[in-house]
This record gives C-alpha cells, structure tokens and sequence, in this order.
C-alpha cells in the first residue's frame, strides 16, 4: 500500500490513529507493533465465527510504513538494550540480592526493551531480558533466580521459523531452573487470524500490545490454573500457552 499521493495520506492518517490509541493506553512499543497496529487500522480483524484458522495477509508493506514512519518524525526512542536489573537504583542496590522468581526472555531486544518500559518487570516480579542476556546470564541475577524455591525462564518468541529455532537451540545455562517455550506458537497465531510475517508463521509483535501486556500480566502474576476450556474457547482467553503446557 503505497506509491500515491491518496494512498499516502490514508496510510499517514491510519499511522497517527493507531498513535492515539496507543498513547490513550499510555502504551510505550517497539516499530514493530506500531506496524501492525496500522495494519489493523486499515484492515480491521473481522475473524468468522467458526471455521479453520487462518492467517491474514498484512495490507501494509514494511516498506510502505517505513515511508509513513519517516513522514511522522520516526519512530519512538527506545533502549538498544535492556538493563539486567532495571528497577535498580541507588535506594535499590541491593535488588538482586533477593530472589527472583521467573525470568522472562524474549526473542528480541525491542521486545523486552518495551516491556521493560511498559513496567511489566515491576508489576510481575519477573526479570525481563533480551536474547544477548538470555543466552549469557548475568552471575548476579542467575544466582537470584536460583534462590527462589521453583525458578523457571520462559521464553518469549515468534511463531515463526526464526523463533522456532531461536528457542530451539536455547542452551541450559540457567540450570537447574526449568526453561520453558510461553509462546507464541504457530497453531496460536492462526487460531487468531494474526497478519502473516514476510518470511511465514506470525511475529509476536502482531499480538495487539495490550492484549499482550495483559495476558502477560495474568501468566507471570501468578500460576493460574488451566482453565477448563476448548481449545477453540481458550484461544480467546488468551494467545499464549498456560505455564503446565508444553513444558
């Protein structure tokens, strides 16, 4: 979608009401999501009753956004890189001395930078970390992971063929915490009708941000019991798997 005049200013005009949105959310997110939040403004989710999952075509170009992004001033600033312990200050600095007990890693920097920013680490008592730390622990906060009675590092990935193998080849250097996939996963994504990402499957940052903040918020705040449900009914509880799947 782009290469007009007309189609410009339709794609400049999605851009700035999926900003509103999400500045009327007090949401901080990556380019990424940004991107898919103009796509569901210009192709709202109208997903049928019943029927197969699907996946859905996005109507927004990376190339096209980027042109619009460029037009508004550029994306919003975030961290290249999440600290290890970002709630650390000088009337904190004894963070890591205490146990922590869920580290959440994610596949992308940006992710984990947005979730930081967004205070999911504060509200859930969870360590938020890129891949770089993830895949390299930092010694303090391994040492306080493993001071909780039942330590566990999820994973947070694409549900595609890059994530797949990003959270296949992740090693054991927590161990003996328990490293678990929380998702996305494939079957997840189409149940969803999520837009489909340039090389296949679907990106995490095609989850719309708030209902990833919230479903997120709900999974590390505790450990909710599986609900009885279909898998048809639990799609639409929520798009991630429940702590005991897939373990």
């Amino acid at each position: 979608m782009t290469g007009s005049p007309i189609r410009d200013r339709v794609l400049d005009r999605a851009l700035a009401t999926a900003r509103a949105r999400l500045d009327d959310l007090g949401l901080v997110v990556t380019p990424e999501q940004l991107h898919y939040e103009v796509c569901r403004v210009v192709q709202p989710l109208r997903p049928p009753a019943r029927g197969p999952g699907f996946l859905l075509r996005r109507p927004v170009s990376a190339a096209a956004f980027a042109a619009a992004l460029d037009r508004a001033g550029g994306p919003p600033p975030l961290p290249e890189r999440v600290p290890v312990a970002p709630g650390a200050g000088a009337d904190t600095p004894d963070l890591l001395d205490y146990a922590v007990p869920r580290v959440l890693v994610c596949q992308h920097e940006r992710t984990a930078a947005a979730l930081v920013a967004n205070d999911l680490h504060m509200e859930s008592a969870t360590a938020v970390l890129g891949p770089a730390d993830g895949a390299a622990p930092p010694p303090a906060l391994r040492g306080a992971l493993l001071a909780a009675p039942d330590p566990a590092v999820l994973l947070l990935h694409d549900a595609t063929p890059a994530g797949g193998a990003w959270m296949a080849g992740f090693g054991n250097e927590w161990a003996p915490a328990r490293v678990r996939s929380l998702g996305i996963r494939p079957a997840q994504a189409r149940r969803l009708h999520l837009f489909r990402a340039d090389g296949g499957g679907a990106e995490l940052a095609a989850v719309p941000p708030d209902h990833l903040l919230r479903v997120l918020r709900r999974l590390l705040s505790g450990r909710p019991r599986r609900p009885a449900l279909s898998l048809r009914q639990r799609s639409r509880v929520g798009f991630l798997s429940w702590p005991e799947e897939g373990s």
